[in-house]
């Protein structure tokens, strides 16, 4: 019942690489009916996939003898999971993607390659992501409107972000109570990742079919 890590030689066996939709994206496919939620996780994973496709032309290995040699790689090893739900089973639609430590080098063999460039460019990556997911949902019909991020005194931090139109802020802060106690536990001066693993709560997903049977009761309950 406890989970055992043994660590083995030196290698890093991968990075684990995630795309959260805006939480308006999230509650929108909670509330559309089958046909129309495949199209909007399809949207949601083409945009993924520019994502990934971005961070996979910054990654590095090196070649040559001493490994002087600095080249891009040919292509990664990615294995791609979805979620439809946060640890407070509220509506959350994120992708865990893991770049395993391997590539294909130009050379036509497998290799390491070195992560310092990737770390630079996930947040390049994120905003190509939410790029394509804002003008794949705009294929599909829906209107997207421009959020300001406010700091805790209500003032305009110069950060833009977008949401769906239509999906009001009081809707969207009721099914965010996660991020919440994230915000509340930093106010007793943690760091956000302190916050983020004090909070924690086990994650026990239940199937899709029982997630959206749930949203589907309690969304409209809330009026």
């Amino acid at each position: 019942g406890h989970p055992e890590f043994v660590w083995k030689g030196g290698h890093q066996v991968g990075y684990d690489c995630v795309f959260n939709a805006p939480k308006s994206v999230s509650l929108l496919l909670a509330m559309a009916d089958p046909d129309e939620r495949g199209k909007i996780l399809a949207a949601h994973r083409r945009a993924v996939d520019q994502g990934l496709e971005y961070m996979e032309s910054k990654v590095e290995t090196r070649l040559g003898k001493g490994g002087k040699d600095v080249v891009g790689v040919d292509g990664l090893v990615i294995t791609s999971c979805d979620h439809l739900a946060n640890r407070n089973l509220e509506p959350h639609l994120h992708t865990h993607n893991l770049l395993f430590g391997v590539a294909l080098r130009p050379d036509g063999k497998w290799g390491g390659w070195e992560s310092s460039e990737m770390y630079r460019h996930q947040k390049a990556a994120d905003t190509i992501y939410m790029a394509h997911l804002a003008q794949n949902l705009r294929d599909l019909g829906y209107g997207i409107e421009q959020t300001a991020e406010l700091d805790p005194d209500q003032q305009d931090t110069g950060v833009r972000a977008w949401k769906v139109a239509g999906i009001d802020d009081a809707t969207i802060a009721t099914f965010s109570t996660r991020k919440q106690e994230i915000v509340d536990a930093m106010t007793e001066g943690l760091t956000h990742q302190e916050a983020w693993a004090q909070t924690r709560a086990h994650k026990d997903e239940p199937s899709p079919e029982e997630l959206f049977s749930t949203w589907e009761k309690v969304i409209p309950a809330m009026g």
